[in-house]
């Protein structure tokens, strides 16, 4: 009798009788800058950058920086990237990660120099980055074509509400159907932001490629 429920149920599910809730706790927003003309951002200094246009993740508004010689002095040779909270009122700590991507020419990321980080910001003008790659790297790859080059930015980031909405059936998997008790309560997909990050220095640094560069307002303007 078991095993007749059991079937009546996935058979149910199968039929269309099964619905599914995401309960949503975080933001996600994909942001891409597109260099072109490399060669000719690479005089303008350590410390200089160029800015992207502002985005839109969690009620806060962000942008990415690319610095073609380095943030600092000590990262000066190579090329960093940067995510900057720019809200003018924003309050308190922001919860979440980012994820910095070299692109290859077909819009891929690169395994070698995708990273991802702690979110650092709370405050206006917070930046958390990293050292993508060395540019003699760069220019000596193929991700490097005619001038152009391609990076990636994925913001996650904590909600304030927590949010549900509708989904099809056929996101739910496979063995989320076959599970020992069949008469547990199916069609509930529970989508939950990531663990707290541990809180981080106002200024980090490692000394290694990916090196993370986190700061308050110590960002060169």
């Amino acid at each position: 009798m078991a095993n007749a429920s059991r079937s009546s149920v996935v058979a149910a599910a199968i039929g269309g009788d099964l619905t599914a809730t995401a309960i949503v706790a975080q933001a996600v927003r994909s942001h891409i800058i597109r260099i072109e003309g490399y060669s000719h951002t690479k005089d303008l200094g350590t410390g200089n950058f160029v800015a992207s246009e502002t985005f839109a993740v969690g009620r806060h508004r962000w942008r990415m920086e690319y610095y073609p010689d380095g943030r600092v002095p000590d990262t000066q040779g190579w090329i960093d990237i940067c995510v900057r909270l720019v809200d003018a009122d924003a309050a308190g700590e922001v919860q979440g990660k980012v994820r910095f991507s070299l692109l290859d020419q077909g819009g891929n990321p690169v395994a070698g120099h995708t990273f991802t980080i702690p979110l650092f910001g709370g405050a206006a003008g917070d930046v958390t980055g990293l050292d993508l790659i060395e540019r003699s790297d760069l220019e000596e790859s193929a991700y490097l074509r005619d001038d152009v080059f391609s990076v990636r930015c994925d913001v996650t980031v904590a909600v304030p509400e927590v949010t549900t909405k509708s989904i099809h059936v056929s996101q739910l998997r496979r063995d989320f159907m076959e599970q020992k008790d069949a008469t547990a309560p199916v069609g509930l997909i529970v989508k939950l932001r990531d663990q707290k990050p541990a809180k981080q220095n106002k200024t980090k640094l490692k000394r290694s490629t990916g090196r993370e560069l986190m700061s308050g307002s110590l960002c060169a303007e």
